[in-house]
């Protein structure tokens, strides 16, 4: 199984601790694990993927431009078309981007992806990097992550 981890985030930002955190959660199960900045993905990085996980950080109230930008030169039809994705929301703020989250899931309905039916919300992200590993955040991270993985 091949799992596409996309992030807005560089290797040395806040949300890139997320993605390393979902990275070792599904390692012992999965080999073929990339994280891909969504500014550096193309639809290379999406040839033989079975799932897909993007995490998503509040960007102006929703989310960042360029997740919609990369489904926008997708082409038509969408190499997310039919594809797996989880959604992981975070946010300095106290909601964990519910609202981004919610765009970005209406967005890859329209282009046929399947949205896995439990999201993530990682609210107080800065506090999420310095919070002990069985904070009810993290364990929330892991059980949805694995039940993804295993579906």
């Amino acid at each position: 199984m091949k799992v596409l981890i996309l992030t807005h985030s560089t290797h040395t930002g806040i949300n890139y601790k997320v993605c390393e955190d979902i990275s070792s959660i599904v390692n012992g199960s999965i080999h073929n694990i990339q994280i891909v900045m969504v500014t550096e993905a193309s639809e290379s990085h999406f040839e033989n993927v079975d799932k897909i996980i993007m995490v998503i950080p509040e960007w102006n109230g929703s989310m960042p431009w360029t997740f919609k930008k990369l489904i926008d030169d997708s082409d038509w039809p969408s190499f997310f078309l039919k594809k797996q994705v989880l959604l992981i929301g975070t946010a300095n703020t106290s909601f964990g981007n519910v609202t981004g989250v919610s765009h970005m899931n209406q967005i890859l309905e329209w282009v046929g992806s399947k949205t896995f039916h439990k999201k993530v919300y990682i609210p107080e992200i800065k506090n999420y990097i310095t919070e002990d590993i069985e904070n009810p955040t993290h364990t929330r991270l892991r059980n949805v992550v694995l039940e993804f993985i295993e579906t």
